[in-house]
């Protein structure tokens, strides 16, 4: 590099400085420094008086996370329980057959059903009446679907999941994925079933006649042909042979379910940064400002030296 070009080098760089010095010595760097720092100890002080209150704040937001959280452990609790009992009631009340087989069958000829129920020992129970309803084919699909259930002990899947739902009731998106979930393994049922049969229509008869006349909900500890997803969306997924369309979350739940997520963790944030510290700190500051000097005279009567800590006298 030549000497002109570096003299050209030094006059672009130093035209910049040269203005921000002008601008600079017009400036009352003095009073600048005492209103930052007038700034920075009223700030000090809004923190120092505020400090209490945070506090107090803080505690009511844990104390009510924590309170959302048990009565959510409470109700998922209650709600398992019930359910539990609940559906043991309604299998002792059934007219069994072969009570002992792994399929079992319910003596009436007017109910078309067939489920699996059973958190650790999960059992096919199906109807005379449904039965009697479906062809060959189609009943070898409804047996197959319920098999898949029993297999992969879907009972005891729904039945969690129902739990955590109820859990965290405050949170809308764990009832939407509860809801996607069993309709993801009854689908998954539904294509093992056709998967054996090569029969995607009888499936889908066979789904029809069960549905239509006894559509309803179904227990936390049960997995039904009937429950999980739409009868419009799984008669269409069997017939196209395309399985579950994926749905989108709805923008509402995202929306109400961010918020909730982002309240929870303020608190646990909360409950980690300011347990001891910030309270200690502010204990520190009052007793800094206010404490060495309300005392400061009955210190030098008494003849005692005030001392580092806060709260403590060293005797002369």
């Amino acid at each position: 590099m030549t000497k002109t070009t570096l003299r050209f080098a030094g006059i672009i760089s130093a035209a910049p400085l040269s203005k921000a010095g002008t601008v600079l010595s017009r400036l009352n760097l003095p009073y600048l420094s005492g209103l930052a720092a007038g700034m920075t100890e009223w700030c000090r002080g809004v923190v120092i008086l505020c400090m209490p209150y945070a506090s107090v704040a803080g505690r009511a937001l844990v104390w009510s996370a924590l309170l959302t959280f048990a009565l959510g452990l409470v109700y998922a609790l209650v709600r398992a329980t019930a359910g539990l009992i609940k559906g043991h009631l309604a299998i002792k009340r059934l007219p069994l057959t072969d009570r002992d087989l792994s399929v079992r069958l319910i003596k009436d000829a007017v109910v078309r059903v067939a489920f699996t129920h059973g958190l650790l020992r999960p059992r096919i129970y199906i109807s005379t009446g449904l039965i009697n309803g479906l062809s060959r084919e189609e009943l070898k699909g409804v047996l197959l679907h319920e098999i898949h259930h029993r297999i992969h002990r879907d009972p005891l899947r729904f039945f969690l999941f129902a739990f955590v739902k109820d859990l965290f009731f405050y949170i809308p998106a764990a009832g939407w994925f509860e809801g996607e979930f069993r309709a993801a393994k009854e689908n998954a049922a539904d294509e093992f079933a056709v998967s054996r049969t090569r029969d995607r229509l009888g499936l889908a008869s066979a789904l029809l006649k069960v549905l239509l006349p006894h559509e309803g909900g179904t227990m936390p500890a049960t997995a039904s042909i009937k429950g999980g997803g739409t009868v419009e969306e799984r008669i269409e997924g069997l017939i196209e042979g395309k399985g579950k369309r994926p749905r989108k979350i709805p923008r509402l739940t995202v929306f109400s379910s961010a918020l909730v997520a982002s309240f929870l963790f303020f608190v646990a944030t909360l409950v980690l940064v300011t347990p001891s510290g910030l309270h200690a700190d502010c204990r520190k500051n009052h007793c800094a400002m206010h404490s060495a000097a309300h005392h400061q005279g009955h210190l030098e009567n008494q003849g005692a030296v005030p001392g580092m800590h806060c709260g403590r006298d060293i005797k002369g």
